[in-house]
C-alpha cells in the first residue's frame, strides 16, 4: 500500500488529474465546468429493421366520435340526474311545508283559544298542549326521515352516474387500445408511441413519424360502422 501511494505522489500533476477523471486542476474549487454547446454531437442513426411511429392521444380522445357520443349521453345522463334530485328535494319540502303549516295553524288555534278564554279546564288545556308537542316530534322526525332519505337518494344516483361513466370510459380505452393493436399489426409497424401532455414517456420524435391523422380518421369510420 505504501508503494503505491508513493508512486501516485511522484506522477506529474497534469497525468494525475487525468488518471482521476476531472477538471479541478484548473482551478474553479474542483467544481466541473457542464458547457452543452461543448459536447460532440453524435448523429442518431435510424434503424433499418424497424418500423415505429407515435400518436397524439389527446388528439384521439379529444376526437374520437365515440367519446363524443358518450360526453353528450352523459351530458342528457347529468341532466336528469339533477332533475331528479331535485324533483326529491321538492317533494320532501313540500311534505315538510305542509306538515309545518298544520302544525302552526293549530299551535296559532291553541293561543287564541287561551287569549279568549276557550279553554275551560285544566285537562283540556294539557291535553292540547300534549297534542301540540306530539306533533312537533312528529315533524321533527318526518324533517330528519325526509332528509336522511333525500341524501341517500342524491348519493344512489350519483355512484351510478359515476359507475356509468367509468364504463364508458373503460370502454373507450379499450376500442382505442384494440384498434391501435390491428392498426400497428396491419401497417407492420414494430413500435407505436403514444404522446400526451399529461405524460413524458415521449420526449420528442420527428413529425414524419406522426400518424395521428390517419389513425384517427380509420378509428372513426371504424366506430361508424359499429354505431349502424
Amino acid at each position: 500500500m505504501k508503494k503505491n501511494a508513493l508512486t501516485l505522489a511522484g506522477l506529474p500533476a497534469i497525468l494525475l488529474c487525468s488518471l482521476l477523471l476531472t477538471n479541478s486542476c484548473g482551478g474553479d474549487n474542483g467544481k466541473e465546468e457542464l458547457n452543452i454547446s461543448k459536447e460532440v454531437k453524435t448523429p442518431i442513426k435510424e434503424s433499418k429493421s424497424m418500423k415505429f411511429a407515435y400518436v397524439e392521444m389527446d388528439t384521439i380522445v379529444s376526437q374520437y366520435e365515440y367519446q363524443k357520443d358518450v360526453e353528450s349521453i352523459m351530458k342528457a345522463k347529468e341532466s336528469s340526474m339533477q332533475s331528479a334530485i331535485k324533483a326529491k328535494e321538492s317533494s320532501a319540502q313540500s311534505t315538510l311545508k305542509t306538515k309545518g303549516q298544520a302544525f302552526q295553524t293549530r299551535m296559532t288555534k291553541f293561543q287564541n283559544d287561551l287569549k279568549n278564554n276557550k279553554i275551560t279546564s285544566q285537562d283540556q288545556y294539557e291535553r292540547e298542549q300534549a297534542a301540540l308537542a306530539k306533533l312537533q316530534e312528529e315533524l321533527t322526525t318526518l324533517e330528519s326521515k325526509l332528509t336522511s332519505d333525500y341524501q341517500a337518494y342524491a348519493a344512489k344516483l350519483t355512484e351510478e352516474y359515476q359507475e356509468l361513466a367509468l364504463q364508458h370510459t373503460q370502454a373507450i380505452n379499450d376500442t382505442i387500445q384494440h384498434f391501435l393493436k390491428l392498426y400497428g399489426d396491419e401497417k407492420g409497424y414494430d413500435f407505436l408511441f403514444g404522446k400526451s401532455t399529461s405524460s413524458y414517456d415521449l420526449l420528442y420524435a420527428k413529425d414524419a413519424y406522426d400518424v395521428t391523422e390517419e389513425v384517427l380518421k380509420a378509428l372513426n369510420e371504424r366506430y361508424k360502422k359499429y354505431k349502424k
